[in-house]
Formats: C-alpha cells, structure tokens, sequence
C-alpha cells in the first residue's frame, strides 16, 4: 500500500514531461544543424535556440519533480 501512496498525477506527467521535452530538445537541435549545413543558417541557429529551450524546461520540470518526490516523503 505504501508505493500506491506515492502515486500522484502531477508526479507521473512530469516524468513524461520530462521525456517528452528530451527527446523534443534533441529533434529540434539536429534538425537545426541540418538546416544549417544546408545554407538556411538562420533557421538552423533559430531551431537549436528552440532545442536549448526544450532542455532548460526539462531541467526545470526535473528539478519540480522531484521537490514534490520529497515533499511527499517529508508529510509521512
């Protein structure tokens, strides 16, 4: 019964949040390389920018999930 105490909503789309976000920041910053080599450099450098941004959220929505972890924990 203890791990069904530990389940919560905002905990589980987090973590898929997080790999969402992953695997968008890597997409985005290989097809802004691409673009890139392909001559549109602006559009590339705009792109891995976008990748960049993907990343911090994960970072961001990382640190958040596990706070609740230990928010969680610290209230039993």
């Amino acid at each position: 019964m203890a791990a069904e105490a530990d389940f919560t909503w905002r905990k589980i789309l987090s973590f898929f949040g997080v790999g969402f976000l992953a695997i968008f920041g890597i997409v985005t910053i290989s097809s802004g390389v691409g673009l890139a080599v392909a001559g549109k450099v602006f559009n590339g450098i705009v792109s891995c920018l976008g990748g960049g941004c993907a990343f911090a959220l994960c970072v961001i929505l990382y640190k958040n999930y596990e706070r609740w972890s230990l928010e969680r924990r610290s209230k039993k």
